[in-house]
This record gives C-alpha cells, sequence and structure tokens, in this order.
C-alpha cells in the first residue's frame, strides 16, 4: 500500500519570490499571510491522526532571508507544540535556501518534525550546488542537511533536473551530493513549465514548449526542449537516477523487508540503509 498522510495547512500562505516554475505566487498571492501563534497550536492539537504532513511552501523561507521576526515565528509555534507534548509527527515541505541553524532544528526534531521534504534544484542556490557551480553553495546545502539530520528530522530530497545549465553529467554530480551529504531517502522529476509560471513564458518566448498534452505534465516526461542536452538524454538521466539511487540504497530491499504500509516505517526502512559502492565513486 502506499503510505498517505493528512494534508494540514500550517501558519504561512503565499510568496513574493518569483522562482521560474513555481505557481504559488499565481494560486496564492505575492502577499505572505501568516495565522496567529495560538490558533496553529489549537488546530494542531485537535487533529485525529498521529502524523501529518505540512503543506506551507514558504514555511521556512523568510526565515532564510534574514527575517528575524519570521524565524521567531518558527521557534515559538514549534516550541510550544513541543511543550505541550502533543505526540504528533509532521512531514514539512521546503527548498534548502531555509537557514536552519542549531538553535531552531533541535526546536523541530522536539516538536515531532519527523521528514523534511526539501525541494533540490527549485533556486538558484540549491541548483548550483547540485551542478558544481558553487563549492560554497553546495557545502552550505551539505551542512543545512547534516543540521536537520542530527536533530532526528530526515531529509527526504526531491531533486528538479531540466534547468538550461544541466548536462547528462547531472546524473554523477547528484548522487555524489546526496553520498556527500548522506541524503537516504529522495525522488527525482522533470521540471514542468506551467503556464502562467515565469519559466513558461521564458520558454514559450524561444519556442521551446513541444507540446500541452497536460496529462503528461506530471514531473516524469520531457515537455520542452532541453538547452545542453537532448530530450532523450534527459529522459535517461532522470530513470537512471531513480534506478542507481534505489539500487545503491537498498531502499526497495528494504521496503519489501519491512512491508511498509506507512511514513512512519517507510522512514525507518530508509533511515537504516547504506550506500552500495558504485565504480569511481569512493564509499
Amino acid at each position: 500500500p502506499t503510505p498517505s498522510l493528512p494534508l494540514t495547512p500550517f501558519g504561512f500562505t503565499g510568496c513574493d519570490l518569483r522562482c521560474g516554475a513555481c505557481v504559488v505566487p499565481q494560486v496564492s498571492g505575492s502577499c505572505v499571510r501568516t495565522k496567529v501563534i495560538d490558533q496553529i497550536v489549537e488546530e494542531v492539537a485537535s487533529l485525529r491522526f498521529p502524523m501529518c504532513f505540512i503543506t506551507d511552501d514558504v514555511l521556512f523561507m523568510h526565515h532564510a532571508r534574514g527575517n528575524p521576526a519570521a524565524r521567531s515565528f518558527l521557534i515559538e509555534v514549534f516550541g510550544e507544540i513541543a511543550r505541550l507534548g502533543l505526540d504528533k509527527g509532521f512531514f514539512t515541505s521546503t527548498v534548502p535556501i531555509y537557514q536552519v541553524d542549531e538553535e531552531l532544528a533541535p526546536v523541530l526534531g522536539r516538536a515531532g518534525a519527523t521528514v523534511s521534504y526539501t525541494t533540490f534544484g527549485f533556486d538558484p542556490v540549491s541548483n548550483a550546488a547540485m551542478t558544481r557551480g558553487s563549492p560554497r553553495f553546495r557545502q552550505r546545502m551539505i551542512e543545512q542537511t547534516k543540521i536537520l539530520q542530527d536533530a532526528g528530522v530526515l531529509v527526504y530530497a526531491a531533486f528538479h533536473l531540466g534547468f538550461d545549465d544541466h548536462t547528462p553529467a547531472v546524473v554523477d554530480n547528484v548522487l555524489t551530493f546526496c553520498e556527500e551529504a548522506d541524503i537516504r531517502m529522495a525522488q527525482f522529476c522533470l521540471r514542468m513549465p506551467w503556464p502562467g509560471t515565469v519559466m513558461w513564458k521564458e520558454l514559450a518566448s524561444e519556442g521551446r514548449i513541444l507540446h500541452t498534452d497536460w496529462r503528461r505534465y506530471n514531473g516524469a516526461h520531457v515537455t520542452f526542449a532541453p538547452k545542453k542536452m537532448t530530450e532523450r538524454e534527459l529522459s535517461d538521466s532522470f530513470i537512471t537516477l531513480w534506478h542507481e539511487f534505489a539500487e545503491r540504497y537498498h531502499v526497495l530491499n528494504e521496503l519489501q523487508r519491512t512491508e511498509v504500509v506507512s511514513l512512519d516505517s517507510f522512514v525507518r526502512a530508509t533511515r537504516h540503509s547504506r550506500p552500495a559502492s558504485r565504480a569511481g565513486v569512493p564509499q
């Protein structure tokens, strides 16, 4: 069975950033709004489920941009949840431009944050880390991952493929990054030029949109002409990453042995996975 989680909007909505493929500003507006802390805690306490998915796309992003009020907000909310001992598990979602420091991360862990679903490649910082364009950014992503995982929050990494500076070498770059950052749970998807986004407008103006068969706008099919590789090379890179990552961490074998039926058991199985050797990559 496929693990499922109740979706729980938390406290933030809207975003004033303009990431190329993101629809949040179009859907939720560019003005960031928050609920009051008491309301958030009350809603979390009322949940009937032991684990939930916090669906805020911008939960950590304004803290990352140096907003001290946003950082204080996060510490106070999760601190209050931890203090009350609500015994709830959280599956959070963000991009790795956050600045989860050594004060905030333990608060998240004590509050019950179990997994951080972290989208790599959606923002220029993590894309530079993926492509080795910036050693400084790459090290920053590795350090952020370590801080979270040391606090008991497993990083579930989602890597987007198909940026204009991506070549077939992105496969080795991403797999090596996963080793360096000790990422044991990951998924891979192709960039999607959703209508209304910056990415759509740019690719449409360049004549690079291949089709508008919306059934194939699902992150698994090539929908635009890449710049530094062929459509086949992009598709093959996507498939290769899935196969090599799963083989390296023996994720499928772990899941079969534990007969996973919940996110908790999925996390436990993946945490105890260890990478298999791969030719040319030191272990």
